[in-house]
């Protein structure tokens, strides 16, 4: 997952400990930016993770479609909310380089908020 050289093009280099340090202080660890273009001696550069959402419908039922970032490497979630204070995962994935894509069904009038959330980078 981490090179020497990912680490000296993304702001890295080889003191930096990709499994255990998050030199930065950024709450990334080392390898887990270099690995997704950030610079892990940076600290106000984060991995670029995004979660999109589009409301569909499917045979009269609604759904969400989400779609994320690449990510590589971590466990990561999908978190729902009703009121942005508690949170509860819907799914889980490994970042394998790819957009992750799923759907999920959404009953009818429900409000709720989604984040992308990485818990463990070591994966």
């Amino acid at each position: 997952m981490w090179s020497v050289d990912q680490g000296r093009e993304y702001g890295g280099d080889r003191n930096t400990d990709p499994l255990n340090g998050d030199s930065d202080g950024d709450g990334f660890l080392d390898g887990f930016e270099a690995a997704n273009k950030s610079a892990p001696l940076v600290a106000n550069s984060q991995p670029n993770l995004t979660l999109e959402m589009a409301l569909s419908d499917i045979n009269g039922q609604p759904v969400l479609k989400f779609k994320t970032s690449p990510i590589v490497g971590g466990l990561i979630t999908i978190e729902q909310s009703f009121d942005l204070k508690t949170w509860a995962a819907v799914m889980f994935f490994n970042g394998e380089g790819v957009a992750y894509e799923t759907t999920l069904i959404r009953p009818p009038a429900a409000k709720s908020a989604y984040r992308l959330k990485v818990l463990d980078q070591t994966q």
